[in-house]
């Protein structure tokens, strides 16, 4: 069994493309709303569709402006700069309310060509790393409720007795594709 999808492909009335929130997209604060998470991913689709392939997101900044609610959402990404050795991308989402459109969420990302780097110039490769998380036991979200929400495709994976350590790790991972078959 494939993994669900967050958002499923729709037209709109007027033959925009729009992308209707599942089940599995929706918070567990209300059940009317859309996860800010899953509204991230959205997001960061959007980007990844317009940065250039020689160039390696190196920012990503995401403004969750205003709820949203589980109707379906449009999603636009611009080009707002572009230059040899940096591209500047955002991408936002928008619902209609009445006869306006209002923009609920933006990312803005910044895209860089990447340079030669030597190792242990920048980056400290003797830092100790987490353990590889297929390595670990997988818990439940626990989360209260029964309804299905983004909570419960989400995978929970905690480095050693959660709550024995100052500073726990946790791996954290949605296996949810964000639209069908991508």
């Amino acid at each position: 069994m494939s993994a669900p999808a967050l958002f499923l492909p729709q037209p709109g009335e007027d033959g925009r493309p729009l992308l209707a929130p599942a089940d599995c997209a929706r918070s567990v604060w209300s059940l009317d709303l859309v996860h800010g998470a899953a509204m991230a991913a959205l997001l960061a689709r959007g980007v990844e569709g317009a940065v250039r392939p020689e160039l390696r997101v190196a920012r990503l900044t995401i403004d969750l402006m205003r709820p949203a609610p589980m109707q379906p959402l449009e999603a636009r990404t611009t080009v707002v700069r572009e230059g040899r050795r940096i591209q500047v991308v955002q991408s936002g989402l928008f619902t209609s309310r009445g006869d306006e459109t209002v923009e609920l969420a933006r990312a803005t990302a910044l895209a860089l060509r990447p340079s030669d780097l030597r190792a242990g110039e920048a980056l400290d490769i003797n830092a100790a790393r987490p353990p590889d998380p297929e390595s670990l036991p997988r818990r439940p979200a626990n989360m209260v409720g029964g309804a299905e929400a983004y909570h419960s495709t989400v995978e929970w994976r905690p480095v050693g007795e959660w709550g024995a350590s100052r500073r726990p790790m946790l791996w954290i991972r949605n296996p949810a594709q964000i639209v069908p078959g991508e």
